[in-house]
């Protein structure tokens, strides 16, 4: 993922978000509860010049720091690019062969394979533990595994 990620806690949030989507050197704007995450261009805005921006408009902002991504960060930018919709039609959207996660001895993620073509709606059931969260964070490349492959939209 390219760019910098900044929390804000801004009043009021919609006048907000329409505000910074439109700002140059800003690549996304989405919204998490109070909060908003802003995608910016590396050595574009900072957190003076967003706070700034803001008050300017009398935006009153209650917090801004720079964060790291998470995996709902990970997953929008990568649904919002354009490679998403490049995938050819007979190519799986997701792709998973013997995908391995293991912190020392415990295993969390044992040889797990599956195949997603595009267009169709895909989910994890499973109890707590069973590996969901990990094998998406190993996909949206948060964490490496330990073994195995896994694609999305080709990469």
């Amino acid at each position: 993922m390219r760019g910098q990620l900044f929390e804000i806690t801004p009043q009021p949030l919609r006048e907000a978000k329409a505000l910074l989507a439109g700002q140059n050197g800003v690549l996304g704007v989405q919204v998490f509860g109070d909060r908003l995450h802003i995608w910016v261009e590396d050595g574009g805005l900072d957190e003076s010049a967003l706070s700034e921006l803001l008050t300017s408009r009398n935006i009153t902002v209650e917090s801004i720091r720079q964060t790291v991504p998470g995996l709902e960060d990970v997953f929008m930018s990568m649904v919002t690019e354009e490679r998403v919709m490049s995938v050819p039609n007979d190519k799986p959207a997701v792709e998973v062969h013997d995908l391995v996660k293991r912190f020392g001895s415990f295993t969390a993620v044992d040889h797990v394979s599956f195949s997603v073509p595009r267009g169709e709606i895909f989910g994890f059931l499973g109890s707590n533990g069973a590996g969901k969260s990990t094998t998406i964070r190993m996909l949206c490349g948060l964490l490496l595994p330990t073994s195995g492959t896994g694609s999305v939209a080709g990469f």
